[in-house]
């Protein structure tokens, strides 16, 4: 996990048993309010746009390899290999990379909307029903 996940996740997590812990001892209502907290972690760490950065790396990681094209066909060169051969091995190194880290990116992507996702429906079943958990046969006095 990313900081950014952990800090979501940690966020909501001590922001649940903070307030179940504060709508046991005083109020259902505390551990409800809590919910609504909790969805604003999610929403901001949504606004992050974290999938749409990670979008971005291929390009990057293009434009990284273009810049030192030059200095990698010249080694090549050097060691007797032909300018041809030279473009391919360097296109197909860059072509496998890209696909490699599109792969994992795509991967990192899914499991970010996962997390958000997870964390905006936990704090709104919480907002929703949290002062119900209290009234339950279980925990009245």
């Amino acid at each position: 996990m990313t900081k950014f996940e952990i800090i979501a996740v940690g966020t909501s997590i001590i922001i649940a048993v903070t307030g179940f812990t504060l709508g046991y001892i005083f109020d259902g209502v505390y551990f409800s309010r809590s919910g609504s907290l909790i969805v604003v972690v999610g929403v901001i760490f949504g606004l992050l746009d974290l999938p749409s950065r990670l979008a971005d790396i291929d390009s990057w990681v293009k434009k990284q390899a273009s810049i030192h094209k030059q200095e990698i066909l010249n080694k090549n060169k050097t060691d007797g290999v032909s300018e041809q051969q030279s473009e391919q091995a360097y296109d197909d190194v860059i072509d496998e990379m890209t696909t490699v880290i599109k792969s994992k990116a795509k991967k990192r992507r899914q499991k970010i909307v996962r997390i958000e996702g997870a964390i905006l429906v936990v704090g709104t079943l919480i907002w929703g029903f949290g002062d119900l958990i209290n009234k339950a046969p279980c925990c009245t006095s």
